[in-house]
């Protein structure tokens, strides 16, 4: 009989992962969808399954959609941190999985990242709150949530540019985009822009703490016309 539930469980489960995996509400990269699938396999299916089976967890998120809930037990309710978490992820893995791959930085790459970790809680979620207090429905307004977003995006493209050539005396906080390997604006419009010597000093240099690779990737910035 034990055998028999754990079958189904886990029949059940490969079902529900893939419908995770493919998610349309959220664009994951293959880097993202990759290592998703790697921690809910390393986490779910081991063990007796008790966790699992239990349909506590599924009830309480239940209980979050039905009500609109923003908050469980004082914590971001799971459908709030989905929209920014997954943002955090794609940032995270493109400079921290393996290789240094700059190959893999492009502005599509940098809008995903920006979308999802900066624009939805930064700057929609205030926007969506203040149509929900009234009982707006938020399918009828997507125009605004695209400007939005949109804005959202303007401002990390500012922000990624003060990490490089902002004043420390007025920001009070160190630019390291250059030393940690970020996707930012900078790079990937740099990318975009570089022919193949000029590449080259970024493959070489980009991601490196040593002054003097950094001081190389902002004079190539000042060679493109990306510094202000």
């Amino acid at each position: 009989m034990a055998d028999l539930i754990k079958s189904k469980f886990l029949e059940a489960y490969h079902v529900l992962k893939s419908e995770l995996l493919h998610d349309p509400s959220f664009e994951f990269t293959d880097d993202s969808r990759q290592w998703v699938e790697r921690v809910i396999d390393y986490n779910v299916p081991g063990g007796n399954l008790i966790r699992g089976l239990s349909l506590q967890a599924y009830l309480l998120v239940f209980d979050d959609i039905e009500d609109n809930s923003q908050t469980q037990r004082t914590w971001p309710s799971l459908m709030v941190e989905f929209q920014t978490i997954p943002g955090k992820m794609i940032d995270l893995i493109s400079f921290l999985e393996g290789e240094k791959d700059l190959s893999k930085f492009s502005l599509s790459l940098h809008r995903l990242i920006v979308q999802y970790k900066t624009a939805y809680y930064s700057f929609y979620l205030s926007a969506a709150c203040a149509l929900l207090m009234p009982g707006e429905n938020l399918d009828n307004h997507v125009d605004l949530k695209d400007i939005i977003v949109e804005m959202g995006i303007y401002y990390q493209v500012q922000d990624d540019y003060l990490d490089v050539y902002g004043d420390f005396q007025v920001l009070g906080k160190p630019g390291r985009d250059i030393e940690d390997f970020k996707c930012s604006w900078l790079v990937v419009k740099a990318l975009e822009l570089s022919n193949k010597e000029q590449k080259k000093i970024l493959h070489e240099n980009y991601g490196k703490s040593d002054p003097t690779s950094v001081a190389k990737v902002k004079a190539l910035y000042k060679d493109l016309d990306l510094q202000v």
